[in-house]
Parts: C-alpha cells; structure tokens; sequence
C-alpha cells in the first residue's frame, strides 16, 4: 500500500503506535481496500485495525469499475467500503481475451443509490435507496438490490421497474444478468408491458404472471406459470407459455382461454355492435400478435351468444373476422345443429361455410300435436218397467 506525501519513517513511527494518519489533500491512497486508488480530500485511517473514514466526497477505481459518493467509511484490512450520499457505480464496457479480445462481454452500466456496501474481495455491491440501473437502452428502478459483479448479476427487490425502449416490466423481485440481458421476474404479478397498437396491430398492452423469465436483448421469453396477456378488446390466459416479445409471438399451452369483448363501431355507430362477445378455449394457442392471428390445437370449442362450436382445430383471424375449424366439428345454435369435416365462420356476420363428406344440418323435427284423448259415451240406465 502506498501512501502519498507521507515518508517511510513516518509511517513507521505511525505503525509503531498503531495511531491514525491522514493523506494529503487530493493526492489519495493506492492498492487500498480491494481498489486499485481511493482519492478524496481527507482519508483518515487506523493502520492497527485498519478502519477508516472518508468525510468528503470521494472516488474509489479499480479496473473497470468507478465508485463515488459523498462520504465513505470502512475496513481496508476486511476489504470493506460503505459509501453514503449520491452514490454512483460506473463499470466501463468489457472485452473478452485471447482470440475474443475486440468482443464485448458486457455493455457499460451505472448504478446509483442512497447508500452502498461493497465487498471488494467479493466484488459485491449492496445497493439501499431509490436505486437506478442503466445499461444500453434498459432504464431499473427499485428500492434496494444487489450486484454481483463475479457472476455478472444484479437483484432487485421492492416497486421493481424496467424499461427497454418501448417495453417495460414491474415487478417485486427481479434478477437481471448484466452480460446476456435476461430477466427473471417475481411479482403478485409481475408484469410485462408490451408496445401498444399505434398505429398498426402490434404485440400486448401487457402480461401478467407470477414468474416471468425474459431475455431483453432477443426478446425470448419463458412465463413457467400461469399467465394472463391482455391487449384491448382481447384476453389470453393460459398454465404456462413462451415466445418472443419482439417478434409479437405468443405459445400458450393448457387450459387455453382467448376471450373478447363486444365490439362497437366508430363515428354515428359508435353505439352499433359490430360484433358479439366470444369464447376460444383449446389446449394449445399460437398467436401472432402483429397479425393477430390464433392457432388452436386440441379440444377446441367456440362460443358466441347462442352458438357453440367444437373441433379438433382451427384458426381465428381477428382482423378478418373468421373461424376456421376443422375435424369433427359440431356447432349448435340454439336448436339447430351442424355437423362437418371444416367450417369457416364470420364472427360479425354469423355466416357459415360448411365441407365435409358429407356435411350435416339437422333442423328441429315438428312432432304431431298430441291427439285429444277419446270419450266413451256413457250408457243411460233404462227405466224400469
């Protein structure tokens, strides 16, 4: 350890008596407390415990990393820095080595907080207080957290918030990989909010589940609980499901429930229905969220006022308004029935395209009004005689 302005025979003295020295204005200590330099106007350590203080503002380096904060205190034989006020951890970008020298590793970041507790030999931060991560375009809020430096980690708990250009994310805990941008998200619920419909159909107004796994650099995402995916008009729940944020993609699997509300028209016929109230249930959903386009594999069964429609499977086009089923499909509609290999049904109008081998409609069969039931006459007793 070095000590600036300060002779080896005064420091000897000093370490004799395991007495307490102070550094020069501005000129600072290295290889000090797990960091490579600690510069501040007054640094006052004890060399015998090894405890000291920093009452003014103060930076502390090592390779990659920057600390400031208003005042600091700590152990430099333990390693230990607490920083207290304006709080800022800048870590510069960083490279690979050997043959991935020019590759980057890990995108620039800065954290700031209320207060900090670093560990240097761990390279872990303990962030309290209105604490703010930034990285690339990724903007977190929280009210406190950890960075692990080693594995590359951050943890957020408490009022979580994210922001990824137009997408954001809130949450109660969050663990956030500063290397490879993925998330894993903990909440009652958490929730992702995607971009919304302007002007073109696009993706989720949000999703909400327990647990949410997101990777915000490719957009892949895993929710192994679950879920609930709402955008206007429509609503998607689902056990678990997966897909990719930025591609608008959505795999939803069991207990499948797509619902959507009436519709109205626009203008003088805002207050006109354009189309009635329905319900998708099936095992497996594929949705493309730009399109707005529904697969639905297994158990399928539609339902729209008085109709009820089952299948194996089908399509629904939302911007054009149709159902497609296929393979033994069955509709009923109040007492009328259809049976037929593939159907196509407009969801505004109620028109129905039928196929099969051969297709089936069977119509309520008019049963004869009950006959009146006969009377016998009755026989008049004869007078006697």
């Amino acid at each position: 350890m070095k000590f600036s302005g300060l002779t080896l025979f005064a420091l000897a003295l000093v370490l004799a008596a395991g007495g307490t020295v102070s550094s020069q204005p501005n000129r600072g200590i290295d290889h000090f407390s797990g960091f490579d330099h600690i510069q501040a106007a007054d640094i006052q350590m004890n060399m015998g415990t090894g405890d000291f203080k920093i009452p003014s503002r103060f930076t502390a380096v090592r390779s990659g990393t920057d600390i400031t904060a208003d005042i600091g205190a700590g152990n430099s034989k333990k390693k230990i820095l607490h920083a207290i006020g304006h709080v800022l951890v800048h870590q510069n970008k960083q490279f690979g080595t050997g043959a991935d020298a020019t590759k980057v590793t890990q995108e620039p970041s800065t954290l700031t907080c209320d207060k900090l507790d670093a560990d240097g030999t761990r390279k872990f931060y303990v962030a309290t207080g209105s604490v703010h991560f930034t990285q690339t375009n990724r903007d977190m809020t929280s009210n406190g957290g950890t960075l692990d430096d080693v594995n590359h980690v951050l943890h957020l708990e408490g009022d979580v918030h994210v922001r990824d250009k137009d997408q954001y994310v809130d949450a109660d805990v969050l663990d956030y990989n500063t290397q490879t941008g993925e998330l894993n998200l903990h909440g009652t619920p958490a929730t992702m909010r995607l971009p919304a419909e302007s002007p073109a159909p696009a993706g989720y107004d949000h999703i909400q589940a327990t647990t949410i796994n997101w990777n915000m650099t490719g957009g892949d995402f895993e929710i192994p609980t679950r879920f609930t995916a709402v955008r206007s008009g429509t609503e998607i729940s689902a056990d678990e499901g997966d897909g990719n944020s930025r591609g608008k993609i959505l795999h939803a699997t069991g207990h499948v429930v797509v619902h959507q509300e009436k519709q109205f028209g626009t203008g003088n016929d805002v207050a006109k229905v354009t189309q009635e109230a329905s319900t998708l249930t099936c095992d497996k959903l594929d949705a493309d969220g730009s399109r707005k386009y529904y697969v639905a594999t297994g158990n399928v069964h539609f339902t729209q006022v008085n109709r009820d429609m089952t299948a194996k499977s089908g399509t629904l086009d939302d911007a054009n308004h149709l159902l497609h089923l296929e393979g033994d499909v069955h509709i009923r509609d109040k007492s009328n029935y259809i049976d037929a290999d593939t159907v196509d049904y407009n969801t505004q109008t109620g028109n129905v395209d039928m196929h099969g081998a051969p297709a089936k409609i069977r119509l309520p069969v008019e049963s004869p009004a009950p006959a009146a039931p006969k009377t016998q006459a009755t026989k008049k007793p004869k007078k006697g005689r």
